[in-house]
């Protein structure tokens, strides 16, 4: 039970008849009777589908949200740190501008990678495959892992759910580029999805981002999709996935198609 509730549990019908009421402290989520590091990442844990047997719901739902998300993990983060307004609710808009771009590389894997990240200390999606295909390897860029941890698991068939956090807080390094490269057993023959894009500030501010895709019937496709629109806006990226401003030599991206530049 929450923390300074055992009186009160005690003389309530149906409680009072307990022997034994133990009361944990709040947000003691995996009920240890400490509120620890191993709490945060048992929060990672939940998201991807892997919680420990002792891991409490009701508890985790720090930010009041409705839903256990990486955002909880976050808020868990600044309440360990001291930051009394930890209960507070902070779930931001739905963000749909494109900032977010899913690359094909040239080794069966893909680049997940964002135009700005540097006020984000966590993130969480969920990844769709076609039918037949698993993920080998998934790491976050060299730059990224240096302060954070990476979780994934395999829900179901096709489906993937992936989170990264820092246990201390600390934001992304750098300010864009490639966040997760995830490797592949065979090329796709069809689509992959990635949605349910969170991105969490320090603060505990959770920006739900529109989906991205890219079409396993092209070499080469990048796109930002929401409810009634896709990346068609004539907007130029290069390899890798990086928005240009102007076309350059080489190899550039329009409209999820490679276009030779000479």
């Amino acid at each position: 039970m929450p923390k300074d509730s055992k009186t009160a549990y005690a003389a309530a019908d149906v409680w009072k008849d307990f022997k034994a009421i133990k009361e944990f402290p709040d947000p003691d989520v995996n009920q240890d009777g400490y509120v620890d590091v191993v709490d945060v990442v048992d929060v990672a844990r939940f998201v991807v589908g892997t919680p420990s047997e002792s891991f409490d719901q009701f508890l985790a739902d720090l930010n009041e949200s409705g839903e256990v998300n990486v955002a909880d993990a976050v808020v868990l983060v600044n309440e360990i740190a001291g930051d009394v307004n930890w209960a507070r609710s902070l779930r931001a808009p739905a963000v749909s501008d494109g900032i977010l771009t899913l690359t094909r590389n040239t080794d069966q894997s893909l680049s997940f990678s964002m135009e700005d990240n540097s006020a984000y200390t966590a993130f969480q999606f969920d990844l769709t495959i076609p039918e037949g295909m698993d993920v080998t390897q998934m790491t976050l860029n060299s730059l990224r892992k240096q302060n954070h941890q990476l979780l994934f698991n395999k829900i179901d068939a096709g489906h993937y759910r992936v989170v990264a956090l820092s246990t201390s807080n600390n934001s992304f390094n750098g300010t864009a580029g490639e966040l997760l490269n995830m490797a592949f057993d065979s090329q796709p023959t069809d689509d992959i999805v990635i949605d349910n894009n969170h991105f969490v500030t320090a603060q505990g501010n959770d920006l739900l981002f529109s989906a991205i895709g890219i079409s396993g019937d092209t070499p080469t496709s990048i796109s930002g999709v929401s409810s009634n629109a896709t990346n068609s806006d004539g907007k130029v990226y290069n390899l890798n996935g990086q928005r240009l401003t102007k076309l350059q030599k080489g190899l550039n991206i329009i409209q999820g198609r490679k276009v030779l530049i000479k």
